[in-house]
């Protein structure tokens, strides 16, 4: 920017000077013109262009010096020459440049020549320097104003980067009850909201595992004590193991024995330890054997009416165990939280995704508790809480969706979409 404005600058003093020198040369010819003599008025040329900045040497027609600033200068008045010293002085710096020759004519002849040597002018001098200053305080004024806004705009990122480096450590260290308050709405903004979302999981999953140890921790306690009692009794004589105390005792132990089985089926399918065995699957008889499981075992004494709609001999390829384990799961939960009505089953397939639907008229799921129902240990009701976490896994296996929408005492809908 410097250059162009002092390169422009340039230009027009630089015209300014081209202007003059065609100015005292013109004036020169007139002047000659008029007295026709060059001792007449040389001097009075040389002077005055001594004023406007321009050092001269005038020669005759037969390349004579008539008269040179020099001259002009010391042969003038005290009075002029008093007025004429600070032009004067710039002389002595212009005598590194050299002197351009210009002719001279009146009626059309040469009457003579002028040479001319420009002087250095104190406003350019001082116009230069003073953007010279402008420039570095300009600079220097940019420099501070984009080191302070560069801190500022790093303290705005470091600072809630800090909040969650120490947040992160902290909740790394075990301390789940931390959260950062930050009024940014950028993309920090959105970061920090999405960390205190996470510290909020954590600290409900927190919650979740120490209830659910010691809900695992009754559940097992219970038919232990039943059984170590019926034992010990036996052993004292107490009681004597008919057949129905042995089917007593059998029941707790198939109680133990699910829960054992439920944990193993979870570690199983987290650690991704079964393999998908794709093959043609009749989902019409699948949905009517685990029909008939529900029908003898939990429903004998439930006003609940389990509705399966599916097409007749509906057949897909897929892999029947995770299937059957998955809409044994759902069913189960459904009739778990149903006291009466009905849980209806519908599975249909709509190009090439497989579409299972649960519904039932049970109590429903509170809004704050969807987000972790599929949890590990996450349960409201009896049971463990791990057959969610078996459906979740199994839909991610195969590659599928689910979504839940339930509302409290009016009943819950299960959606889940599996490419086929």
């Amino acid at each position: 920017m410097r250059n162009l404005l002092l390169s422009d600058f340039n230009e027009f003093v630089e015209g300014g000077r081209e202007d003059k020198i065609y100015w005292i040369t013109n004036y020169l010819e007139q002047r000659y013109q008029e007295e026709k003599d060059f001792n007449k008025v040389a001097e009075d040329i040389a002077r005055l262009a001594l004023i406007i900045g321009l050092e001269v040497k005038i020669f005759n027609d037969n390349d004579i010096l008539v008269t040179d600033t020099h001259k002009a200068f010391n042969n003038a008045l005290p009075i002029i020459k008093k007025r004429l010293s600070s032009f004067y002085g710039k002389v002595e710096g212009a005598k590194n440049k050299e002197f351009v020759s210009y002719p001279l004519f009146s009626g059309g002849e040469e009457i003579g020549t002028i040479e001319i040597r420009k002087l250095d002018d104190e406003k350019t001098f001082l116009f230069v320097k003073r953007t010279n200053q402008f420039f570095l305080i300009s600079i220097s004024i940019s420099i501070f104003g984009a080191l302070l806004f560069n801190f500022l705009l790093i303290r705005s990122i470091l600072n809630p980067l800090n909040l969650l480096h120490s947040a992160t450590s902290m909740i790394g260290e075990g301390k789940k009850n931390i959260r950062i308050h930050s009024k940014t709405n950028d993309e920090l903004g959105e970061l920090i909201e999405s960390f205190n979302l996470m510290a909020n999981k954590l600290e409900k999953m927190e919650e979740i595992r120490k209830v659910s140890i010691a809900k695992f921790a009754h559940e097992l306690r219970t038919p232990l004590t039943i059984i170590q009692g019926e034992i010990e009794g036996a052993i004292d004589g107490i009681i004597t193991l008919s057949q129905d105390r042995l089917i007593s005792l059998l029941e707790e132990i198939e109680k133990l024995k699910k829960m054992v089985f439920n944990l193993e089926d979870l570690y199983k399918i987290q650690k991704k330890l079964r393999k998908v065995s794709k093959r043609e699957v009749n989902l019409t008889s699948l949905l009517e054997d685990i029909k008939k499981v529900f029908h003898e075992k939990l429903l004998r004494d439930r006003n609940i009416e389990i509705i399966i709609n599916v097409q007749k001999d509906l057949k897909i390829i897929s892999d029947e165990e995770l299937l059957n384990q998955m809409i044994f799961n759902l069913i189960s939960n459904a009739v778990k939280a149903t006291d009466k009505g009905f849980v209806k089953v519908n599975v249909l397939k709509e190009d090439e995704t497989l579409i299972v639907q649960i519904e039932d008229t049970g109590r429903g799921i509170k809004e704050e508790d969807l987000p972790y129902i599929f949890d590990p240990f996450y349960s409201n009701t009896e049971g463990f809480g791990v057959g969610l976490t078996i459906v979740k896994e199994i839909v991610d296996i195969l590659d599928g969706e689910i979504s839940v929408h339930s509302e409290i005492n009016r009943g819950t809908k299960v959606s889940i979409k599996i490419p086929i």
